[in-house]
């Protein structure tokens, strides 16, 4: 409620009663917000603990998720073999549905990194 110069009252009773009011209603806002703050502060707080859980380093382990990426070395040999395999089949198919007029030359292709 505001109050304008013109409305306040003349005698001093009447205005120490008005500062009265005042200072109780500014007190009772003061402790609401106050709450509103601390209940802020614990909904924050437990969102960035949610996040964590969530996001955090300790999200990335679940169960059996390491076997997922465990690749020994002769897996990745064999893995090495079959695609050298599906390589040569390609190139010999494209050879093979070459015209025999056409003039052919061989390259030597670097092998790739991941082979």
């Amino acid at each position: 409620m505001k109050i304008l110069p013109n409305d306040l009252p003349n005698d001093v009773e009447s205005l120490k009663a008005l500062l009265l009011e005042q200072a109780i209603l500014l007190d009772k806002k003061d402790s609401e917000l106050t709450q509103w703050q601390s209940k802020y502060q614990l909904i924050l707080e437990q969102w960035r603990l949610a996040q964590q859980k969530q996001f955090g380093k300790g999200s990335e382990v679940s169960p059996g998720q390491s076997e997922l990426f465990d690749e020994s070395v002769n897996d990745s040999q064999e893995d090495r073999s079959d695609v050298d395999t599906v390589i040569a089949k390609l190139f010999s198919i494209r050879a093979q549905n070459l015209s025999a007029s056409l003039c052919r030359k061989t390259y030597l292709v670097k092998q790739l990194w991941w082979m």
